[in-house]
């Protein structure tokens, strides 16, 4: 009877272990992707943008050679386009007021992902003043800020919305040209 007490002992021991280490390589999956939570999962990237909309006025502060619209007293610049390539990164698109005419850019965005929540959003480039991007530059800027194996995760805000809060994904890529 012993034996068999400490047979099932050593069998919920066994299975409990089990059940962490299959657990934690599911944990290890999403990041060999290079995703944090807060690029793998669709309402968090949704938030993620939400969070760089309500920090904007702070972070285009931070973007170099960027005529603000605030200054001029044009429109508000809220990026229209996201692109998460993993390693908590995230390429946007705005557009920016030269002083005569609305020049498109593209730049580079860094953040932290702590608790499942994206926080201290910084820039870390701006890429061109074409966009979309030639094929080998948006390629070039993945490679060098982007996770080695990722999922690209498109965003904009559908027709008709109605706040700067609705987003939603879409396949292609918004930042070539095709």
């Amino acid at each position: 009877m012993k034996k068999i007490l400490i047979i099932l002992i050593i069998l919920l021991v066994i299975s409990g272990v089990a059940f962490f280490v299959i657990s934690s390589l599911e944990e290890e999956t999403t990041l060999d992707l290079g995703q944090s939570y807060c690029e793998a999962h669709d309402e968090a990237r949704v938030e993620t943008i939400n969070k760089i909309v309500d920090n904007w006025s702070d972070i285009e502060e931070n973007i170099p050679k960027y005529l603000r619209f605030g200054a001029t007293g044009e429109s508000n610049t809220i990026p229209a386009r996201y692109q998460f390539i993993g390693n908590n990164k995230v390429i946007i698109a705005f557009g920016n007021y030269d002083g005569e005419d609305i020049v498109p850019l593209v730049s580079l965005i860094g953040f932290d992902c702590e608790d499942e929540e994206a926080s201290n959003f910084v820039f870390f480039k701006n890429e061109t003043r074409n966009f979309p991007p030639h094929y080998e530059r948006w390629e070039r800027m993945v490679s060098d800020h982007g996770a080695e194996e990722r999922e690209f995760n498109n965003y904009i805000q559908p027709e008709g919305a109605e706040t700067h809060k609705e987003w939603v994904e879409v396949e292609e890529n918004l930042f070539i040209e095709e």
